[in-house]
C-alpha cells in the first residue's frame, strides 16, 4: 500500500515536469528569468493593442501601435519585413522584435524596434505586426495588425 502512494506521488511529479519545462521555455524565449516553481496562474486580459499606424512625414517613416489601455506589463512585438500590399495572410508570424514600450497618449512607438531589424519600409509596401502578452510564463494568442506605408503627407497619396 505504501508503495502505491509513492508511485502516485512520483507519477504526479513527472506530470508536473512538462508543465515546469513549458513555463521555463516560454520565459527563456522571451528573455525572462527562469523559475524553480511554476508561478501562480493569473488571468490574461484580452490584448488591448490595436491598429498599426504608419506615418510618413517628409520621408521619415514612423510605426506606432494604438494602445487605448495598458496591456500586460510584458507585451512583445513581432514583425515581418515589409511585403507586397496584395498579401493578406503572411506565411509566418514574424520574428520577435522586442518589448512594447509604454504608450504615450494612446500610442506606442515601435519604429526603432522595426527598423533595427528590417530597415525603413518603402512607400506602398505592407507591414505586418503581431503582439503577444506574457503573464507568469503564460502567453495569449498572437494579435495581428497591418498597414501600408503611405506617401509623404501633403502629397495626396
Amino acid at each position: 500500500m505504501g508503495t502505491d502512494k509513492a508511485c502516485e506521488r512520483r507519477s504526479g511529479e513527472s506530470e508536473s515536469y512538462p508543465f515546469w519545462l513549458k513555463i521555463n521555455c516560454t520565459l527563456l524565449a522571451y528573455g525572462q528569468p527562469l523559475v524553480l516553481d511554476p508561478p501562480k496562474r493569473e488571468k490574461i486580459n484580452p490584448n488591448p493593442v490595436g491598429e498599426l499606424e504608419l506615418l510618413n512625414r517628409g520621408g521619415a517613416i514612423t510605426l506606432r501601435l494604438g494602445v487605448p489601455r495598458a496591456p500586460a506589463k510584458l507585451t512583445f512585438v513581432f514583425g515581418l519585413q515589409w511585403c507586397s500590399p496584395g498579401i493578406s495572410v503572411p506565411r509566418s508570424h514574424g520574428v520577435l522584435l522586442g518589448r512594447l514600450d509604454a504608450a504615450v497618449v494612446g500610442w506606442s512607438d515601435i519604429t526603432k524596434l522595426y527598423q533595427e531589424r528590417f530597415g525603413v519600409p518603402p512607400v506602398g509596401e505592407k507591414v505586418f505586426i503581431w503582439t503577444r502578452q506574457l503573464v507568469n510564463g503564460r502567453t495569449d494568442a498572437l494579435k495581428q495588425t497591418s498597414a501600408i506605408v503611405p506617401g509623404p503627407e501633403g502629397q495626396g497619396t
